[in-house]
């Protein structure tokens, strides 16, 4: 009995070693998750710069437009399907980017796809046609990672893409204790994982 009782309770500290290593060492390893899903590319001027739907605080159109505005691209693509009574979110996000100052014969906009991989492929059909051969997709940073993985795959070997995000819209930097942030890094990673799997 006195064996086991000494094994039990080594078993025991060794679990609250572990848990206390955990505990104060979550910050760096809860902001590394946060951080895996973060693409952040060097960008450079492009043909179109792609705005993807599903953003309703206005960040990655401000984004956007930033890049449009400092001369990255001279064209802006809105992709996404989202209905809202009689109208899109495209027709919204179109009306807010003319409010911001771009000219309405500098968007184009697709207003079918329903999920990342047809953001890309319908995007891709648009490029195509237009002999466009470069892209910079702007999405919200936790969506980087698989908007890089899904486009790139759809866009290669033809289109360059470049991925980027709004940092405004996403703080790595304690991301576990806001609500919100907690469910994109959950939401992303299982998207992640089922695109891996499914590929959808």
């Amino acid at each position: 009995m006195g064996i086991i009782s000494k094994k039990r309770i080594l078993f025991l500290i060794s679990i609250l070693v572990l848990m206390a290593i955990l505990w104060f060492s979550s910050p760096l390893w809860l902001a590394r998750i946060g951080k895996c899903l973060f693409v952040n590319e060097t960008l450079q001027p492009v043909d179109i710069i792609i705005v993807l739907s599903g953003d309703d605080e206005g960040y990655r159109l401000r984004h956007a437009f930033s890049l449009y505005r400092k001369g990255y691209s001279k064209k802006i693509l809105l992709s996404g399907g989202t209905n809202l009574w009689e109208e899109t979110g495209i027709d919204l996000m179109e009306r807010y980017l003319v409010q911001l100052g771009v000219d309405r014969e500098d968007i184009l906009s697709e207003k079918s796809s329903e999920s990342t991989v047809e953001n890309a492929l319908f995007s891709r059909k648009i490029l195509e046609d237009r002999g466009l051969k470069s892209a910079t997709v702007v999405t919200s940073p936790p969506h980087t990672r698989r908007v890089s993985m899904i486009f790139k795959k759809a866009f290669s070997p033809n289109i360059k893409v470049f991925v980027c995000g709004n940092p405004e819209a996403f703080q790595v930097e304690g991301w576990w204790r806001n609500p919100s942030y907690r469910r994109m890094v959950l939401r992303e990673y299982f998207q992640i994982g089922w695109y891996l799997l499914i590929g959808d």
